[in-house]
C-alpha cells in the first residue's frame, strides 16, 4: 500500500479524487493479514488477489490464474518479493525467476511497448541455491566473452569473486543480465535505470 500511494503521489498511478479507488491497479498479497489491511486501505482496485504471484502465474489451474493473465499488460510492474530470488530449497531455475520470465512473456504477448519493472528481493548467500548461483555466474561469464560487454564490465572483480565476496552486487549484475536476456527473447530492449 505504501508503494501504491507513492506511485499515485508521483502521478504514475491514477487514483480518484477521494483517493479510495485505483481503477488500473492489480495487487497480489500472500499474507492474509497484510492482504486485508491493503484491501481496506486502498479501497476499490481493478483486481485484488490473495495468493503468491508465483503460484498464480505458474499454475494454470489456480482459480485466479486466468483473471491475472487476462489483466495484462501493465505500464508499471512492481515485483516486491519477500523471499530470495534463487532459494536454496527450490530448483536452480526458481519459481521466482520463472515468474519474472512469465511476466515478460505476458507483457510481450499483450503488445506492451514501453513499461517499467521494479524488482525487489533478498540477497543473502546463506539462503541461496548454489547451482542457481553457478548458472547465473555462467551467464555473466558468457557475456564477458564479448569485447563490447567486457569493456562495459570495466574494472569490476570477476563474477566468481563477486559471488564469493559481494553477493548482493553479484545478484544485482547477474539478475540484470538474466532480465536483459529474457527481455531480448521477447523482442524487448532493456535499460536499467537504477539499482
Amino acid at each position: 500500500a505504501i508503494d501504491v500511494r507513492y506511485f499515485a503521489q508521483k502521478k504514475v498511478l491514477f487514483r480518484n479524487e477521494a483517493a479510495n479507488e485505483y481503477p488500473s491497479l492489480t495487487f497480489i498479497e500472500s499474507n492474509e493479514e497484510d492482504y486485508a489491511i491493503i484491501a481496506e486501505t486502498l479501497g476499490r482496485v481493478r483486481l485484488a488477489i490473495h495468493a503468491d504471484i508465483e503460484g498464480i502465474l505458474l499454475d494454470t489451474h489456480h482459480p485466479r490464474h486466468s483473471d491475472l493473465v487476462d489483466s495484462f499488460p501493465y505500464h508499471v510492474i512492481n515485483l516486491d518479493f519477500c523471499g530470495h530470488i534463487v532459494p536454496r530449497k527450490d530448483h536452480p531455475y526458481s519459481a521466482t525467476l520463472r515468474c519474472i520470465a512469465k511476466v515478460l512473456e505476458l507483457q510481450a504477448n499483450s503488445q506492451a511497448r514501453e513499461w517499467h519493472l521494479f524488482l525487489t528481493f533478498r540477497a543473502q548467500r546463506a539462503h541461496a541455491n548454489d547451482e542457481a548461483n553457478n548458472e547465473l555466474r555462467g551467464i555473466v561469464e558468457g557475456n564477458l566473452n564479448r569485447q563490447d560487454l567486457r569493456q562495459a564490465w570495466g574494472n569490476k572483480p570477476s563474477p566468481s569473486t563477486l559471488l564469493d565476496t559481494a553477493y548482493p552486487e553479484f545478484l544485482r549484475l547477474s539478475i540484470a543480465k538474466f532480465l536483459a536476456y529474457s527481455a531480448s527473447n521477447r523482442g524487448y530492449a532493456m535499460n536499467m535505470e537504477s539499482s
